[in-house]
């Protein structure tokens, strides 16, 4: 089996796309933080927060902050997607969708577990492509347990 990344982007507090966070990280551009002093009780720490207007989902299943980055990523690489949708077969076109959670912060306001699923992404990005092929999230949080 052959798997092949053809295309990629980012986003992030220090950009909206490769280059610029690229640019931004070599020149040590600060002003991309903030300073909280309410996160951690009686200290000062910098925190990266993305603070691009995102696009706006309506299904309130898959209305959570990272499907929103995802939809602001999927829209740069539009011709891409096309592209590859065009030469491959809808089913056999993969989501592998990397995150560190998917909807805690919705889930806690709203308590519907749709919302904390970690499938939650890909599903999302299935459904946004309308593909048919495998689709999966993988947890990169950090676990502080064996």
């Amino acid at each position: 089996m052959t798997i092949k990344i053809s295309h990629f982007t980012a986003c992030c507090n220090l950009g909206t796309n490769i280059e610029e966070i690229y640019e931004n990280a070599i020149n040590g551009v600060n002003s991309k933080f903030d300073i909280s002093e309410t996160l951690i009780k009686e200290k000062k720490v910098c925190v990266a927060k993305i603070k691009t207007q995102l696009s706006q989902i309506e299904n309130p299943r898959f209305n959570l902050r990272c499907n929103h980055l995802i939809l602001q990523n999927i829209s740069k690489l539009s011709d891409n997607i096309a592209e590859i949708k065009n030469k491959y077969s809808l089913s056999r076109i993969a989501i592998v969708v990397a995150t560190t959670n998917s909807g805690v912060e919705e889930f806690e306001k709203q308590q519907d577990k749709c919302l904390s699923e970690l499938g939650n992404p890909a599903l999302f990005l299935r459904q946004e492509l309308n593909l048919t092929g495998f689709y999966t999230t993988v947890s990169t949080a950090c676990q502080s347990h064996s």
